[in-house]
């Protein structure tokens, strides 16, 4: 019986910073020196290469080009996910695991693969060095150099030979109390830092200014006005935008319903901000928090966000956001770039913290609606340089249904007036870093219309060639249709000619049974078959 091939598997991702085109070589390298046969598996996500050598292909493929002519069997399991792929290594027995990035921190393959007794060829970095003896594991460990693919092959050459070798591995309980350990110590250090990062320096009583944006009916106007007062100790007063169309009794209800709100009828932002009150704490107050009319906050939405403010130094902070009809979707944002701003993607979301000297020192927002509003006001930001502050966590919340959601997609005339907007803004402001991205988006998008342009011609050459070829055959089928019309004209005149003989023999027969021979001759046939039959009966 034929012993199975020995399987060397890469194990991470498909990338050159896990080492992937080193090992490619040294496969290669392995395989040339001819000193037995194995087999090559490959146990990670497929992600697109960049780097000079690869060109910018998938890493499947490059694996494919380089690795396809070798001989040897060649598996790319790169659908796997990380318990799947650990227990593929369990079994598989006879296996070298190669764990090749050439710089890690604290690389969790290593524990990962510490636990499993098969021969482990691992870049010499202190990353690996310190989890693998936090593990453990000492046994059935070949370093080579990292970088370096001689150096891997030698090390996967000697793993090749110990693969029969039996391996000790740490017991269960060990792994457990180190996961133990692990984890306590990340706890440990999430406190410490969040103890360091908090400014003491804060004081109770920072305030800010809330503007309801109601570009929608007044329920949705009272579901967040509720929602804010739990978080009134860090209010001076709350001013409702009615940006849509309201009847008096609406708006009658909502006033008598808070008091303590005022309304006013306008989509002028900063107009309203500076008219809205007469309170010194509200004309001096420097923070004004936007919230869209359906956004609901938490007790603790605002003073995280002012938070946020001090410790960043932003003129504007934003947040991920629950949404859903029932508040199950996270939404993120990334509002870090123009070029992705102009874009259909609705960058900013419905609650954002912006400081009033940003809002006063730019061109007046044009916006007729909250989303484009607060849009503008992103986009402004990125654009002039300013810092932006982000909350990856949740911190508010806009329940909304699929076909709503769809519904308050930018329009066309929305993306023309948000461009008109980034015009607005004198050149002075923008910042060599966003003309630069701009400058790239305009280039990419002339070489995208170039691209177009030579795949259009080259279908309108392909169309033009089918074209021709189908005018081709059309005339051909005419050329044949007209063939088989003289031919059947040909074959009707014969017909004609026949049917006018077969007249004419007719009217000759009729003429030949009224003649007077005709009855003579007639009546002799008579006679001889009369005739013929009387002898046939004697």
């Amino acid at each position: 019986m034929t012993a199975p091939q020995p399987e060397i598997i890469f194990f991470g991702r498909l990338e050159e910073r896990k080492g992937l085109l080193e090992f490619v070589e040294a496969a290669t390298a392995l395989a040339a020196d001819g000193k037995g046969s194995f087999s090559l598996t490959f146990l990670g996500k497929d992600v697109r290469l960049y780097s000079a050598a690869t060109g910018r292909v998938q890493s499947s493929e490059y694996i494919r080009q380089k690795l396809s002519g070798l001989g040897c069997p060649l598996r790319l399991l790169c659908g796997y996910s990380s318990g799947e792929a650990i227990a593929y290594v369990r079994q598989s027995p006879g296996c070298v695991v190669c764990l090749a990035s050439p710089s890690d921190n604290f690389p969790n393959a290593s524990l990962e693969m510490a636990q499993i007794p098969v021969p482990l060829v691992v870049s010499d970095t202190t990353g690996f060095h310190q989890t693998l003896e936090l593990a453990g594991r000492s046994e059935g460990i070949f370093w080579f150099q990292p970088g370096s693919a001689r150096s891997l092959r030698e090390g996967l050459t000697r793993a090749l030979a110990a693969a029969d070798t039996t391996i000790t591995v740490p017991a269960t309980a060990a792994i457990e109390a180190v996961n133990e350990r692990l984890a306590e110590a990340r706890v440990r250090l999430v406190e410490d830092a969040a103890k360091t990062s908090r400014p003491t320096w804060l004081p109770t009583d920072w305030l800010a200014r809330v503007f309801v944006l109601a570009d929608g009916p007044p329920p949705a106007v009272r579901k967040t006005l509720r929602s804010l007062q739990g978080a009134s100790a860090n209010i001076i007063d709350v001013v409702v935008l009615i940006m849509a169309e309201w009847m008096d009794e609406e708006a009658r209800s909502l006033r008598e319903s808070f008091p303590h709100v005022l309304l006013i009828a306008s989509d002028n932002l900063r107009q309203a901000v500076a008219d809205s009150s007469d309170d010194p704490r509200a004309i001096s107050c420097q923070r004004l928090l936007l919230l869209r009319s359906g956004t609901t906050v938490q007790p603790t939405t605002l003073r995280n966000f002012l938070e946020a403010d001090v410790r960043a130094g932003a003129a504007m902070v934003t947040a991920a956001q629950w949404e859903g009809p029932h508040l199950e979707n996270v939404r993120t944002f990334g509002p870090g770039s123009v070029s992705l701003l102009l874009e259909a993607n609705g960058t900013s979301g419905s609650c954002v913290l912006v400081r009033r000297a940003f809002l006063d020192s730019l061109p007046p927002p044009t916006a007729r609606s909250a989303p484009l509003l607060i849009w503008q006001l992103t986009l402004a930001a990125a654009a002039t340089g300013q810092n932006i502050a982000y909350i990856p966590f949740p911190q508010y919340a806009l329940a909304c249904s699929g076909e709503a959601a769809e519904a308050g997609a930018p329009s066309e005339r929305d993306l023309a007036q948000l461009s008109r907007y980034a015009a607005s803004i004198p050149p002075e402001r923008w910042t060599r870093r966003q003309i630069f991205g701009l400058a790239l988006t305009a280039q990419q998008l002339r070489t995208n219309l170039h691209q177009a342009r030579a795949e259009s011609n080259e279908r309108l050459a392909q169309a033009r060639a089918e074209s021709d070829e189908c005018r081709r055959n059309a005339e051909a089928l005419t050329a044949e249709i007209s063939a088989q019309q003289e031919e059947a004209a040909r074959l009707r005149a014969a017909l004609q000619e026949a049917e006018r003989h077969h007249a004419g023999a007719r009217q000759e027969l009729a003429a030949a049974y009224a003649s007077k021979s005709w009855r003579w001759t007639g009546g002799l046939r008579l006679f001889y078959r009369v005739l013929a039959a009387w002898k046939a009966r004697a």
